[in-house]
Parts: C-alpha cells; structure tokens; sequence
C-alpha cells in the first residue's frame, strides 16, 4: 500500500537534490508544492509512520546541508573582506582608503 505522505518524500527528496546541485534558485518553486502537499492532510496512521521518519531524515538532513552551505558562504565573504583590506593597504592616497570605508 501506497502511503499518501509519499508525494511529500519525493519532495523532499527532490529538495535536497536541488541543494546539493547548487541550483538554489530553484528551490521557492517547490514552496507552492510543500503548500499543496500538506493543506489538506489526514492525521497519519500508523502504516504512514516509516515514511514520515524517513520526511524527517530527509529534512534534516537539507537542513544540515544548507548549514554547511552558509558556513561556506561566510568563510567565502570573508576571504572577500581580507582581500579588500590587503588590497586596500598598498595604497596611501583617498581612494584606496574609500574602498576600505564602503566595507
């Protein structure tokens, strides 16, 4: 038997693929869907309980990965800021300091 939080595995599922190609611009379309999915659900029964557990692996596991991806996002930007305050100490005259003063 089918159970009917499957289609809600494969979204999940389907987000996490998305984070894990990168393709974050892709992932506001699959809002509609998760609204969608889950207006109109019954309470669980519990034949429904293994895919629930497997939604949740799923999720927080995209939760984990998006965690990874911000921390390598600051460590990115922060790269960035050094790079600009090296830059920036070659130089004496006001525009290097300006570049420095835009943060």
């Amino acid at each position: 038997m089918t159970s009917r939080y499957e289609p809600l595995l494969a979204l999940a599922r389907r987000e996490r693929e998305l984070i894990d190609a990168n393709r974050w611009h892709d992932l506001h379309e699959l809002g509609a869907e998760w609204q969608a999915h889950t207006e109109n659900l019954p309470d669980p029964s519990p034949a429904d309980r293994e895919v629930l557990d497997e939604i949740a692996a799923t999720v927080w596991s995209t939760v984990a990965a998006v965690q990874a991806a911000l921390a390598d996002t600051t460590r990115g930007l922060g790269h960035v800021q050094r790079g600009r305050l090296a830059v920036g100490s070659y130089g004496t005259d006001a525009r290097h300091a300006a570049l420095d003063a835009r943060g």
